[in-house]
């Protein structure tokens, strides 16, 4: 419904690359950003990148989509649902209108009960984390039995070595530039936290912020600047090549 909604809408608040646009219950564009039912924060990030993050009013987030033309009629790039306390419920990736990539589904603790793995569309595996097995085109595997092949595959090779990534002064320099940078919103409802999942590529540049639990619209926008201008990094390495790295950030925010 959104893909079609933006037409018409009204910037209220625009700097460098981002911009915001304000709907009532309806989806009437509207002036009054107090007023507003959605408020969508829409991201250019890069040339043919375009993420827009849905929030409930000034509350938490309940959708991310990402496009690759400012008319946003091509999905492409990261999907994320929030449900009604602005957990994510589930989440991936669309390339050119198909999914690819795993997509992964929730649960209320954030963990993942089902992923979903895409190849441009078509499925390739399916790993059910409550059952604890994985489908293939193959058959089906116990995690056990994975866990199995995986060790005696890393029998037969060198010793794995392996080193996160990291950035200057460890845990406790990125913890002090956290610290040092964030500027807490003062409209602050509840005290909360913003829980972020990010990926340092092979260069050591942060990719793909997304947010796993939202506390409002403020605190999250906050938190993800922070979390994006964050000095640079050292890549993962495995076995002395540099590998794609995952990490997890807390935030809290308090009322002030």
């Amino acid at each position: 419904m959104v893909l079609f909604l933006l037409i018409g809408t009204i910037a209220v608040a625009q700097k460098q690359n981002v911009s915001y646009f304000v709907y009532d219950r309806d989806w009437n564009g509207i002036k009054n950003i107090d007023a507003a039912t959605y408020i969508i924060e829409q991201r250019n990030v890069g040339d043919s990148l375009f993420v827009n993050r849905i929030f409930l009013g000034r509350g938490h987030l309940w959708k991310q989509e990402s496009f690759s033309d400012l008319d946003i009629t091509i999905p492409n790039g990261e999907f994320a649902w929030y449900d009604d306390n602005g957990r994510i419920d589930s989440a991936g990736n669309v390339f050119y209108k198909r999914k690819d990539g795993t997509w992964s589904y929730y649960d209320d603790t954030l963990g993942v009960y089902l992923s979903v793995t895409y190849n441009k569309g078509k499925e390739i595996s399916r790993k059910d984390c409550v059952k604890k097995i994985t489908t293939t085109a193959t058959g089906i595997k116990t995690f056990d039995e994975e866990k199995m092949e995986r060790d005696t595959s890393i029998k037969k090779e060198l010793k794995v070595e392996e080193k996160e990534a990291s950035i200057k002064g460890g845990q406790k320099g990125f913890r002090n530039y956290l610290e040092k940078n964030l500027v807490p919103p003062t409209d602050i409802l509840k005290t909360g936290e913003v829980k972020l999942q990010f990926i340092i590529n092979k260069s050591g540049q942060l990719e793909n912020p997304l947010i796993l639990k939202s506390l409002q619209l403020s605190a999250d926008i906050e938190a993800l600047r922070v979390i994006s201008e964050s000095p640079a990094w050292t890549p993962a390495m495995q076995n002395g090549k540099n590998v794609i790295y995952q990490a997890i950030q807390h935030i809290t925010f308090q009322i002030r």
